[in-house]
């Protein structure tokens, strides 16, 4: 038994011995005078008290031996709860590692998986953008044509251009007249 540990359950806060049985109780009131002396005529046994005396102290060096006996014990049972403690803290202590070590992998996943989403956004980003350029480069183009469209169905357009027409090839019969005469 270690005697430290003894000792330390031996004395309570008040540094008194918790197995003492001189521990003092609250003072109790002494007797009130008798106001009828006569009434009252007790013997006392002189040996019934001495015996009951002798029987109580008797009494608590049992229950201190008792207790010192239970007390190996106690501490053979505390010893096994704090060892048994530290078994399970070393248990949670690699389980919480574990732990750890998994939620730190799943973030550096996440990180990794959060920048190829990030690229990714980026090349649709570009994408969009080329895209809108020629959607509306395509839009110019479909209004350019639809003009010249409106323009070749209007009547003063045609008749402009049949004039046009009439002119240069009348100048081309000019030209060619011309040629005829010089060969």
């Amino acid at each position: 038994v270690d005697a430290e540990t003894l000792q330390k359950v031996q004395h309570d806060d008040d540094n008194n011995n918790v197995f003492a049985n001189n521990r003092e109780h609250p003072e109790q009131p002494e007797s009130v005078s008798d106001t009828h002396p006569g009434e009252h005529n007790i013997i006392i046994d002189s040996f019934d008290m001495s015996h009951d005396i002798d029987q109580d102290d008797q009494d608590d060096n049992d229950d201190l031996a008792k207790e010192r006996n239970l007390l190996p014990s106690l501490i053979e049972k505390l010893e096994y709860e704090i060892d048994d403690c530290k078994n399970r803290n070393k248990l949670l202590e690699s389980s919480n590692k574990i732990l750890f070590d998994k939620l730190t992998s799943q973030l550096e996943d996440f990180k990794n998986t959060n920048k190829i989403l990030e690229s990714s956004n980026t090349h649709f980003k570009e994408a969009n953008n080329e895209l809108s350029t020629t959607n509306q480069l395509m839009f110019k183009d479909l209004r350019k044509f639809k003009d010249e469209l409106e323009k070749r169905h209007d009547v003063n357009y045609m008749s402009k251009v049949e004039l046009d027409c009439a002119k240069v090839k009348t100048e081309l019969m000019s030209y060619k007249t011309g040629i005829s005469k010089v060969n």
